[in-house]
């Protein structure tokens, strides 16, 4: 209960089972009078049909097609319908990352072959002689990436408390800091980092550094760090947003032209991507995002129910 109360107190949790239901039959809920996120009342609809356009299909299909093709024949030397080479993208993949944009209001969506592969790319980003800040409450295995392979490419990452201490970042921001990395709610800890307060802090200080939420805890049915003042929000579709264990996959969305430009080349180039099936599948995950909250929502509300007659 104590950690529920700090998550909404922090701002983190903008949206909860009781609002999205309220919301539906009356309009708005106590949540939605504090001020939080706004309630999306077109979640459901922007998961089902932002990335795929049945009317624009050849034959109407209402969900896209697993397209296994690796090459494309083209109309003229350079000249395409759109696509030239599936590493370059294809109609699957475009769907869904289409969507996963859409469901942040982001502009630009980009799928990897899993949540490592999006940590591993988004260290891509960086140069030599860079400083990374990350809140030590990560993902063990992001941690661990930093520490293994951003170090060698002379990265210098630094893990703070950002959760209780409200001073560490200030302290530690640096003339060669680029990029800081935030995971609320931390898996498996649960601790909380204040999304919009942290962003404050950073763009007062530099607002060219890059601010990347991982989000796989809550995903953006109930948070949403690109509108808290975040640049990349990143997941592991693996978890909620597949929600069926038959998917490896990550994602990264943003806004940002400059990280678009380079996120692009980068799935482009490395070739980190999933397979076709899992594009579809990840597809048919998000399409029902909004219900798979209410599970969770409604087990950690019975704990806590349960917990507080003893």
């Amino acid at each position: 209960m104590s950690i529920l109360r700090a998550t909404v107190r922090t701002s983190v949790f903008r949206r909860s089972f009781s609002s999205a239901c309220q919301n539906k039959y009356s309009g708005q809920s106590e949540l939605d009078q504090q001020k939080w996120l706004p309630v999306d009342p077109s979640f459901a609809t922007t998961a089902i049909h932002a990335g795929f356009n049945p009317k624009e299909d050849k034959y109407g299909f209402v969900v896209p097609s697993i397209e296994m093709s690796t090459t494309v024949v083209l109309e003229a030397p350079g000249v395409s319908k759109g696509y030239e080479y599936t590493r370059y993208g294809n109609t699957t993949r475009t769907a869904l990352e289409k969507t996963l944009a859409a469901l942040e209001k982001a502009k630009y969506g980009y799928a990897f072959s899993s949540g490592m592969a999006a940590v591993y790319n988004a260290i891509t980003l960086l140069s030599k002689g860079d400083g990374v800040i990350l809140t030590d409450s990560i993902y063990s295995g992001t941690a661990e990436l930093f520490e293994k392979y951003a170090t060698r490419f002379g990265i210098t990452p630094e893990f703070i408390d950002m959760c209780s201490d409200t001073t560490a970042l200030e302290r530690t921001l640096k003339p060669n800091t680029k990029l800081v990395w935030l995971e609320t709610p931390a898996n498996p800890t649960l601790r909380i980092t204040d999304i919009e307060k942290t962003c404050q802090i950073i763009r007062s200080y530099n607002k060219d550094i890059i601010v990347v939420v991982d989000n796989t805890f809550l995903s953006p049915y109930y948070q949403r760090p690109l509108a808290l003042g975040a640049d990349i929000s990143l997941y592991s579709l693996t978890k909620y947003g597949n929600g069926h264990s038959d998917v490896l996959m990550g994602t990264m969305v943003t806004s940002r032209e400059d990280i678009m430009e380079k996120l692009f080349h980068i799935q482009r180039d490395v070739e980190n991507q999933g397979f076709q099936i899992s594009y579809e599948l990840g597809g048919y995950g998000e399409f029902s995002i909004h219900a798979l909250q209410y599970v969770p929502y409604g087990n950690s509300t019975g704990i806590k129910d349960q917990n507080g007659n003893h």
